[in-house]
């Protein structure tokens, strides 16, 4: 009996969790590519979520609450480095060219759609 009241607890931990999606635009322009995480604004590390940015676009299971957002953006600077993991292997070097990590979001249960970030693009923390 305590296995399973062990596992229903454990299960309906993901019930919790809200769905947030929207837009990251760099001077009215989709991000190509980057990162985004949602993390509390007490600095605990329960309710943390994070998605990557894919033209523009993100989805992301965060718990609700009050969160502090941080967003990465990421650009191919179009020079070839070695591939710190393999041997003999060219990878597209990737720079940080926008880190932001003073914006604010309130996530409510269920679905968050429209949560939308428009960066300006000098700014860097």
């Amino acid at each position: 009996m305590l296995l399973l009241t062990i596992g229903l607890i454990g299960c309906s931990k993901g019930t919790n969790d809200s769905h947030v999606s929207g837009t990251v635009t760099m001077d009215g322009e989709p991000v190509k590519m980057g990162a985004i995480e949602f993390s509390p604004v007490d600095g605990t590390d329960t309710g943390q979520g994070d998605a990557n940015i894919v033209d523009g676009q993100y989805s992301a299971k965060v718990m609700p609450g009050e969160k502090v957002v941080r967003i990465e953006v990421r650009k191919v600077v179009g020079q070839r480095i070695a591939d710190p993991g393999v041997d003999d292997r060219m990878i597209d070097e990737i720079v940080t060219v926008v880190d932001r990590s003073d914006l604010r979001a309130t996530v409510k249960s269920g679905r968050n759609t429209n949560v939308n970030f428009d960066l300006i693009g000098n700014e860097k923390e």
